[in-house]
C-alpha cells in the first residue's frame, strides 16, 4: 500500500500562544492489528529518509508505527511524505485520516 501525504503548517503561528506548548511532532500510521504489517519501505518527508519506529507513540493507541520529525522542518515549511507497507493476512482494510 502506497501512502502520500501532504501537511500544510500555514495556520501553526495560529497556535503561537503562552498556555500553548508544542511537543516534538511525528506522523502516526495506526493499524488495529500490526502484526498485519510485514514490511515498511523507509517513508520520505520533503525528499529526506527517515526512521520508522514501532508503536504509535500514542497513549491510547499503541498498535501501528510513527515516523519522528526532524528538528529542522516541520514548523518553517509544508511536509510532504510518500511511503509504503506491505500488508499481509488482511481480510478487511479500512482508513481513517486524522490530524
Amino acid at each position: 500500500m502506497a501512502i502520500k501525504a501532504e501537511f500544510d503548517v500555514a495556520r501553526l503561528h495560529e497556535l503561537n500562544r503562552p498556555n500553548i506548548t508544542l511537543g516534538k511532532p511525528f506522523i502516526v500510521v495506526g493499524v488495529g492489528d500490526a502484526r498485519g504489517i510485514s514490511a515498511v519501505k523507509a517513508p520520505q518527508v520533503n525528499g529526506e529518509t527517515l526512521t520508522v519506529e514501532p508503536g504509535t507513540g500514542l497513549p491510547e493507541s499503541r498498535e501501528g508505527i510513527h515516523i519522528p520529525l526532524p528538528d529542522s522542518q516541520w514548523a518553517t515549511r509544508n511536509l510532504t511524505l510518500a511511503m509504503s507497507l506491505n500488508l499481509s493476512g488482511t481480510g478487511s482494510f479500512s482508513l481513517v485520516p486524522s490530524a
